[in-house]
């Protein structure tokens, strides 16, 4: 048996991301969905600074000469 039901639908203006949400959702879960996203998108962004200013670090140290003894 086939169930109908109405949507709301969120694009993104690049197209590559879409939200498809219950039309009955509360504003409330829909708010705090987002904000738990938000969340690891953050953490993600912290982890790949962090990596690249390490990154970084590495270059900027003298590169070790092997004198051969």
């Amino acid at each position: 048996m086939l169930e109908q039901k109405s949507a709301a639908v969120f694009e993104s203006e690049c197209k590559k991301m879409k939200m498809i949400c219950d039309s009955d959702t509360p504003l409330g879960v829909l708010h705090d969905f987002l904000m738990a996203l938000k969340g690891e998108v953050v953490e993600r962004m912290q982890k790949a600074q962090k990596q690249e200013e390490e990154f970084a670090k590495e270059q900027m140290k003298p590169s070790e000469v092997c004198d051969g003894s």
